[in-house]
């Protein structure tokens, strides 16, 4: 089990990878007292934080141009 991973995190983890759908490479790492997950496919990564951070948005980075950062809600996806 990570570090900091919560039941109600592992929920949140699945809708939205059921919003992404197939295709995305996932990765979990402890962070602060909870988890930041990210999710990279063709040159994207979607962020979500457990803690310090609103847990219905996640935050897209676009790899390929120095990072430019949009949020969205987990139902916009």
């Amino acid at each position: 089990m990570i570090k900091g991973l919560r039941e109600e995190d592992l929920e949140v983890v699945v809708r939205i990878s059921g919003k992404l759908g197939v295709g995305w490479s996932f990765h979990i790492v402890g962070w602060l007292d909870g988890v930041q997950c990210n999710w990279v496919r063709d040159g994207v990564s979607m962020m979500w934080r457990s803690v310090s951070w609103d847990r219905e948005t996640v935050e897209r980075y676009d790899l390929n141009r120095d990072n430019i950062e949009m949020r969205y809600e987990i139902e916009e996806l």
